[in-house]
């Protein structure tokens, strides 16, 4: 094993979640990223967060290239069954959110009729749906508006069951 000294991964680089582990102690998970052949990394949550901002706008100029090789997500069929469970939500009924396909997962954008994020009601982002192909599982975040972040909400073993937290949002972080 090499030590490395300096910055290992510069802002804007790019890496994949290959795991997700726990600091028993202080009870926070850990990302595993790996970043090119030879260099994983162990990420705090809040350093994923500030990855994740920039990377809704890398991928709108991204997602019209074409992609080669088995991608699981996002995937048409699954862009849709999300976009027919969101008209069962609890929350903001009367508006129609939009799933747009991000790198291995959904974005889900809505209007603001609330006027707590943005008072003249436009579109903000709800929340973020990523399949993690190493552990099977999908991770949903919510955007803290004030600091302009994902944040990491839950962990779920299938698709349906995000789609419902995401609906019933008893904690009021998506739907705000």
């Amino acid at each position: 094993m090499r030590r490395l000294k300096g910055l290992l991964v510069g802002a804007g680089g790019i890496g994949e979640i290959v795991k997700v582990g726990m600091q028993t102690e202080a009870n926070l998970p850990i990302y595993v990223v790996e970043c090119g052949e030879r260099l994983v990394v162990g990420c705090l949550e809040e350093e994923i967060a500030i990855a994740l901002r920039g990377l809704f706008a890398m991928n709108a100029a991204v997602m019209g290239k074409v992609v080669s090789g088995l991608i699981a997500h996002p995937n048409e069929l699954d862009r849709k069954r999300i976009e027919r469970a969101l008209s069962s939500r609890k929350r903001y009924r009367y508006v129609s959110p939009n799933v747009k396909p991000v790198r291995s997962g959904y974005l889900i954008e809505s209007l603001c009729c609330s006027g707590n994020i943005d008072r003249d009601g436009g579109l903000i982002d709800v929340a973020v749906i990523h399949h993690d192909t190493m552990s099977a599982t999908w991770r949903l975040f919510h955007k803290d508006h004030a600091l302009g972040l994902w944040k990491f909400h839950s962990i779920h073993r299938r698709l349906t069951a995000a789609i419902d937290e995401l609906n019933t949002d008893p904690e009021q972080v998506f739907w705000q």
